[in-house]
């Protein structure tokens, strides 16, 4: 595992020490691929990451794998985690780490596959929270949609809004909470409606 890493690694100073062209394809899918098989993330890794989203800041599933790896470590290192609670070996890793990561990806890669890994993680955050996270929730469906609902591979997360928003049975709280805001009595059944429309 580490081999890997440190051949990521290598290939990355070589380029810089022998000058050879940044952009060889081949040798950085060969490094992605490496990426894409670490299971645990560490400070060197993110190094390796920092280094090739710096040269290719598209490529949504090196984001996307990353990002997973982060909240993996976010998770291990939460009380009751599996980990040992550092984060997978690092220092710059956790919840504000994955935060980070989704501000900087989403806006250099706006892609249906990454907006619905960061709806996965709102929804894990939020939905413990219970009716006082709705909003917030509804607020993040509404940027995803927004930059990346027209996506040829958005439709997944039109029908997980739609799901979410009919799944609250009329009259409990977190039916209310979605629907009722401003309303006169009897037209929460009318603005689900047109919400899921």
């Amino acid at each position: 595992m580490r081999a890997r890493v440190a051949a990521a690694d290598q290939l990355s100073q070589q380029q810089q020490q022998q000058q050879q062209p940044v952009y060889d394809a081949a040798a950085w899918r060969a490094a992605a691929d490496d990426l894409r098989a670490q299971p645990v993330l560490t400070d060197a890794l993110r190094a390796v990451y920092e280094d090739v989203l710096a040269l290719f800041p598209t490529a949504a599933q090196l984001w996307a794998r990353w990002l997973e790896l982060e909240l993996a470590a976010a998770a291990a290192a939460a009380p009751g985690g599996t980990g040992g609670g550092d984060g997978g070996g690092s220092g710059g890793g956790g919840p504000e780490a994955a935060k980070r990561l989704f501000a900087r990806c989403l806006v250099s890669c706006p892609t249906a596959d990454l907006y619905a890994l960061y709806l996965r993680c709102i929804r894990r955050a939020n939905d413990p929270r219970g009716v006082e996270a709705f909003g917030e929730t509804r607020a993040a469906y509404g940027h995803a949609l927004s930059a990346a609902g027209q996506d040829a591979g958005a439709g997944p997360l039109w029908l997980d809004y739609a799901a979410w928003l009919q799944a609250p049975k009329p009259g409990t709280p977190e039916y209310l909470a979605l629907f009722s805001t401003g309303l006169v009595g009897g037209d929460e059944e009318a603005e689900r409606a047109r919400s899921i429309r």
